[in-house]
């Protein structure tokens, strides 16, 4: 018999979610609106907190307009239109929603926690984290794009990106290894920060580049545009002054049953976050060894109920020490 202590333990951890449609989930001045069938996000701050008014960190009325693909063994794939060759699923780490794209090859999970940044007194972004597990018994080269849509720097005599050397009015590619750890999109009252190197997880991977340059340019392509130096954000007559934020994680190999992880910061202006001795561990946010250790637990748990092994009381008394340890650690 399976103890009921046990049984209200694995559904209150790590439990899967069921409803595969549009959600929104609030955490502090953050609204994140995500359709848990095809991953696809909106991403909303707080503006008012009187009337609960929520204005988009980035463009909104077309969802789709932000999205990750992924490039496998040469072929890629935008996980929001998938088709068959993804199963979706979702499932909840503690609240916070995690898209799961499987196939014979992958499985893909798309991770988004709620940050808070150094000057903030409120959970004023998220972390997305992609985790691409090889399934297969032998290595395939693996890489990840993630495209978004900003707009905040659209307006007219506005910048609309910046980055710590420069203000960016054409498109540019910033290489990962250029020393600059983040880019801003902002008007007169909101602002969008995206990292380059993820301040929560400094072992993650560095995106290769980021292609900056007109929306519409970037979406029409399947995986690489060529470069351009100094073309407006301009493709008459669909869109002025269109910009967007295209991160590139270009294939390496991924060898059999192993992983890769990517991170990625979106939160409000708060340059401080990048200071050498910020600590991730004061803002109250999940690391990514915090999730890899979650999904290993929950892989025991799943093991254990399909009757593949054993665990004892003991067993149960670690694992449930480690999720309270986790909870004190991120309170």
């Amino acid at each position: 018999m399976i103890p009921r202590r046990f049984i209200i333990f694995s559904i209150l951890a790590i439990y899967p979610v069921f409803a595969l449609f549009a959600a929104d989930f609030f955490n502090g001045n953050i609204r994140l609106s995500l359709n848990e069938k095809r991953g696809s996000i909106s991403l909303y701050y707080m503006t008012d907190p009187n009337s609960k008014k929520y204005e988009p960190l980035f463009y909104s009325r077309e969802p789709k307009s932000s999205y990750f693909s992924v490039n496998l063994d040469g072929k890629v794939y935008r996980l929001d239109q998938s088709g068959g060759f993804f199963r979706t699923r979702t499932e909840n780490i503690e609240g916070n929603p995690v898209v799961v794209y499987e196939s014979q090859s992958v499985t893909i999970r798309e991770i988004f926690t709620p940050i808070k940044t150094v000057n903030s007194n409120e959970i004023n972004g998220i972390n997305i984290t992609v985790v691409i597990q090889n399934n297969g018994k032998k290595a395939i080269p693996v890489g990840l794009r993630f495209l978004i849509d900003t707009h905040l720097g659209e307006g007219r005599k506005s910048i609309p990106i910046s980055t710590i050397n420069q203000s960016i009015e054409k498109e540019t590619v910033i290489e990962g290894s250029s020393g600059e750890k983040y880019w801003i999109s902002k008007d007169s009252n909101l602002s969008l920060m995206g990292s380059i190197v993820n301040p929560f997880d400094k072992s993650a991977k560095i995106p290769d580049y980021i292609h900056i340059a007109n929306w519409r340019r970037l979406n029409n392509v399947l995986w690489k545009l060529k470069f351009s130096q100094g073309r407006s954000f301009n493709v008459f007559p669909y869109s002025v002054r269109d910009s967007a934020v295209c991160y590139y994680y270009e294939p390496s190999m991924l060898e059999a049953d192993r992983a890769f992880t990517y991170s990625i910061s979106l939160s409000t202006e708060d340059t401080a976050l990048f200071d050498p001795n910020f600590n991730p561990e004061l803002t109250g946010s999940y690391d990514d060894s915090t999730l890899q250790m979650l999904y290993r637990l929950k892989k025991t748990l799943e093991q254990f109920i399909a009757g593949d092994i054993i665990l004892y009381e003991n067993d149960l008394d670690e694992i449930e020490n480690s999720i309270d340890s986790h909870k004190k650690d991120n309170r």
